[in-house]
C-alpha cells in the first residue's frame, strides 16, 4: 500500500485562496465541443452512466467514447450501488432500475476499472474539505464534492480526462487546480427529441426513463438524495422494454 505523506499532502494544498469562489462564464471552461475528438484516455464520472441511462447525454458523447479509451472508477461503481441499496424494493420499477444498472457495473472491463490509493483519498479530502469551506457546502453537498474530489486527482494522477456533467463543482475544482484535465457537457432533453441518443448500445430510441412515483421512498431518512447524481436517478422509473440488452460500447475495447 502507498503510504500517505501528510506533510506533503498539506504543503500541497497551499493554493487554498482563502474566498469564497465565483462561477465562470461557458466560455472560460473546458466544455466539450460540437464534435467528437480523439485524445487523453477518459475517466467516466458517475453522472454520465446515469444520463446515459436516461437519455440525457448529448450525441456527441456515444462519439466520444467510440475514439477514446473510456476507464472507470470504483468511485463510479460506488455511487451505483448507493442507488441500488437505497431504492424502495416494493416500487414496481426497481427491478429493472436494478437490472439496467447491473449491466452498467457488470460491462466495466477489470483492466480498465481503478481504485484509488491513499495519496488520492488523502489529497482529495482536504481538497473537498477546502472547496465545503469556501463555498459553505452543507450535508449532501459535501459528500458529493468528497467524490468529485477524489475523481479528479485520480485522473490527474493517471493521466486521464474527466468526462463529467457537473458543471458547477467542477468550476471550482478547476481554479483551484487548473491544471486538472476535465471536460464538460450539459444535459439535453430526455429521449425522443431529435437531439438525444443513449449513450450505450443496448438502449434504443423506444426505451426512455419517464417521470413517475419516485422509486425510492419520500422519507428522506430511508431515501436520502446523497447527490444530484443519485437523486436524479431515484426520481425517474426505468420503462420495460423486450429487447434483450447487448453490451456497452467501451466493453469492446
Amino acid at each position: 500500500m502507498v503510504e500517505f505523506d501528510f506533510d506533503a499532502a498539506v504543503q500541497w494544498a497551499r493554493f487554498d485562496p482563502k474566498k469564497t469562489l465565483s462561477h465562470r462564464k461557458d466560455a472560460n471552461l473546458p466544455f466539450l465541443g460540437e464534435s467528437a475528438e480523439a485524445g487523453p484516455d477518459l475517466l467516466l464520472d458517475t453522472c454520465v452512466y446515469i444520463d446515459g441511462l436516461q437519455g440525457r447525454a448529448p450525441r456527441v458523447i456515444a462519439d466520444m467514447l467510440a475514439l477514446r479509451q473510456v476507464n472507470h472508477s470504483t468511485i463510479a461503481i460506488q455511487e451505483l450501488m448507493h442507488t441500488v441499496g437505497v431504492l424502495d424494493p416494493n416500487h414496481p420499477g426497481t427491478q429493472t432500475a436494478v437490472k439496467q444498472i447491473a449491466t452498467t457495473v457488470k460491462d466495466m472491463p477489470p483492466h480498465r476499472t481503478f481504485a484509488p490509493d491513499p495519496d488520492v483519498l488523502g489529497r482529495a479530502a482536504l481538497l473537498s474539505g477546502m472547496l465545503c469551506r469556501l463555498q459553505s457546502y452543507k450535508s449532501d453537498a459535501r459528500l458529493r464534492a468528497l467524490h468529485d474530489c477524489v475523481l479528479f486527482l485520480q485522473a490527474q494522477k493517471l493521466g486521464f480526462t474527466v468526462l463529467i456533467g457537473n458543471v458547477s463543482d467542477f468550476d471550482y475544482i478547476l481554479q483551484l487546480i487548473p491544471t486538472g484535465r476535465v471536460m464538460l457537457y450539459r444535459q439535453i432533453s430526455r429521449v425522443g427529441s431529435a437531439s438525444s441518443l443513449s449513450i450505450w448500445c443496448y438502449f434504443d430510441r423506444r426505451q426512455t426513463l419517464r417521470s413517475s412515483k419516485p422509486i425510492c421512498s419520500s422519507n428522506r431518512e430511508i431515501c436520502p438524495n446523497i447527490s444530484d447524481r443519485f437523486g436524479r436517478l431515484h426520481q425517474f422509473v426505468i420503462q420495460h422494454h423486450h429487447a434483450a440488452p447487448s453490451p456497452p460500447i467501451w466493453s469492446k475495447v
